[in-house]
């Protein structure tokens, strides 16, 4: 029982300024169709249109993350090789994950390239609760000082992510029994 829920999927994409440019491009789920450069595919031809984020029809789940540390570096690149006459990289996708926090100690991590292994709260407070990843946005941004934390909690957390797959691929191969 929950006191309270909140509804929050189905949300659409607001691709209202695409949209005027050229309707085509938009499908009927709202997103925006896009090269593997994100050029938007617009029927002009013109190639100096960029979409990032949770408007562009792609294959991946919708997350800040990847259109942060995949999309928007792989666009300014793009349009850097396109100024100069380089050439363009494609989007290679980013690994699914899913990691929710349950306040500042607690949460879970589910990795499905790793097999679904679900990790807890120690992992996930380490990797996110602790400060939602603010300090890694500000160094992204390169805003201020970067928090940190311990080089002891860094290694212990790169320890950990590190053994879980070994173990998995162990014990798959018969050679770790539980």
């Amino acid at each position: 029982d929950a006191a309270q829920q909140i509804y929050a999927t189905g949300g659409r994409p607001n691709t209202s300024v695409v949209s005027t440019l050229d309707s085509s491009v938009v499908t009927p789920k709202g997103t925006v169709q896009v090269t593997p450069e994100l050029n938007v595919k617009l029927a002009s031809g013109a190639r100096n249109v960029w979409a990032i984020g949770d408007i562009i029809e792609w294959p991946e789940q919708k997350m800040v993350f990847k259109a942060s540390t995949g999309h928007a570096p792989l666009v300014a690149g793009n349009i850097i090789a396109s100024i100069s006459g380089g050439k363009l990289k494609p989007y290679q996708g980013k690994p699914e994950a899913i990691l929710v926090t349950l306040g500042p100690k607690g949460g879970r991590v589910n990795v499905p390239f790793l097999g679904g292994i679900v990790m807890g709260d120690w992992v996930s407070s380490k990797a996110k609760s602790a400060d939602l990843f603010v300090s890694h946005t500000r160094k992204t941004l390169r805003y201020g000082p970067e928090n940190t934390g311990s080089a002891v909690s860094t290694v212990l957390l790169g320890a950990a992510l590190l053994a879980v797959p070994v173990a998995y691929a162990l014990y798959f191969n018969g050679l770790l029994s539980v």
